[in-house]
């Protein structure tokens, strides 16, 4: 980890890492515990004290918030209302994790030297 950061160069995630442990670590993992979290926890507790469109812009703000990473806070605050609107319309969280895992997905094929990556 330490290398990432001491020679300037931003390095992948896990680098090195069977395949098998990027896709869990950086795909599947955190959409099902980031959708349980706050699609599930987040989201239904502040429905109880918010109208439901706060509590929707509460919960992606947090969640954008929670990556630490400001220059995306706008593209993961819109995730983050579209996969709420996406739990509310649909009742579960399935579809919610199943959108959140393609756009992991998409992000991890998207990175230099990942496998999969162009």
């Amino acid at each position: 980890v330490r290398a990432w950061f001491d020679d300037g160069q931003v390095g992948i995630p896990f680098d090195g890492a069977p395949t098998w442990i990027l896709w869990l670590s950086i795909v599947i993992l955190p959409a099902v515990f980031e959708e349980l979290a706050f699609r599930g926890i987040f989201l239904r507790t502040a429905q109880i004290f918010l109208r439901p469109g706060w509590a929707q812009f509460a919960t992606a703000a947090a969640f954008a918030a929670i990556h630490l990473q400001p220059i995306t806070f706008p593209f993961l605050f819109t995730i983050g209302l579209v996969l709420g609107k996406l739990r509310t319309a649909s009742g579960s969280l399935w579809p919610c994790m199943l959108v959140h895992g393609l756009n992991n997905a998409l992000a991890l094929a998207l990175i230099p030297g990942a496998p999969g990556s162009p």
